[in-house]
């Protein structure tokens, strides 16, 4: 299985995402829904999704990128990215490829 920078290559996105350091975004989001996942989460996704997510959950996220040097702009755009948003794309992680894919 491609790893999530080889898929980003694969698809000719990965020059657009080296400003977001989207390979570390990447690893943050999923080890948050592996961790609701392993909670008995029903909707795991829920976790990191900036709008669905509850008030803590955001704030987790939210905490979890401004360690890694995000800016609050960066913050705003790169969960909606992976996640998907209600009015606009579906995000990365649901147009991976089905099956594990590592970071």
């Amino acid at each position: 299985m491609a790893t999530f920078p080889a898929w980003c290559q694969d698809q000719d996105i990965a020059e657009r995402l080296v400003p977001l350091h989207i390979g570390a975004a990447f690893e943050v989001l999923v080890s948050r829904i592996d961790c609701a996942r392993a909670a008995g989460s029903s909707d795991p996704m829920r976790t990191v999704s900036p709008i669905l997510a509850g008030p803590n959950s955001r704030a987790v996220t939210h905490r979890l990128l401004a360690s890694l040097g995000y800016t609050p702009s960066q913050r705003r755009i790169v969960p909606p990215l992976l996640t998907g948003s209600t009015s606009a794309s579906p995000g990365l992680f649901t147009l991976l490829p089905p099956g594990p894919t590592s970071p």
